[in-house]
């Protein structure tokens, strides 16, 4: 009887281990699944950052191709579209929107602004641009918007957005990196 009872607690001791393992066992897997999510939700976010900055980049360009091809033709379309631009599609600014809900962090949305804030202080030399071609002084227009100081801003545009996909670069490849570890490591203890 007594040898019976030693069975008995030994299978209760084994049924124990086993169900403990298994629990560590589902664990493990729903951490090791929960860093393939994160892996994953960075790519979504970096790729619709990528989208967006994009989209930013190509209206801060269209409203500067606008502008120029105003300033040498005074072609009243051009400055219809830039108009739509500013006052209807908002692009840059819907743009904006989508990357700072899509968990852009804080160092980035500051470059993000700092990108609508140099765009935003290109349109004093826009505005006398357009008054100078509408009265027909062409050359003087596309002085200022061929001007050093209006190109360097629009560079500027430009850098700060390399900055921003440089910083976003870094940020997604050390969640990936950090991923793979945890990972490896939830992988070693279902092993």
């Amino acid at each position: 009887m007594k040898k019976a009872m030693k069975q008995s607690q030994l299978v209760t001791i084994l049924n124990s281990v086993s169900v403990a393992l298994l629990v560590l066992l589902i664990t493990f897997i729903i951490l090791y699944m929960l860093q393939g999510f994160r892996v994953d939700n960075i790519f979504k976010t970096g790729l619709e950052i990528t989208i967006s900055q994009n989209q930013f980049l190509i209206s801060s360009r269209l409203l500067t191709e606008d502008v120029r091809a105003f300033s040498a033709t005074g072609n009243e379309k051009y400055y219809s579209s830039y108009q739509d631009e500013i006052n209807h599609s908002k692009n840059r600014e819907k743009a904006m929107e989508r990357i700072i809900s899509s968990g852009a962090t804080k160092e980035e949305i500051h470059l993000l602004e700092l990108m609508y804030e140099t765009s935003g202080k290109l349109v004093p030399f826009e505005t006398k641009a357009f008054e100078l071609a509408r009265n027909k002084q062409f050359v003087d227009a596309l002085e200022i918007v061929y001007g050093d100081e209006y190109v360097s801003k629009v560079e500027s545009i430009y850098e700060t957005s390399e900055q921003l996909k440089k910083l976003f670069e870094q940020r997604e490849s050390e969640i990936v990196h950090q991923a793979n570890f945890w990972m490896n490591t939830y992988r070693v203890f279902m092993i």
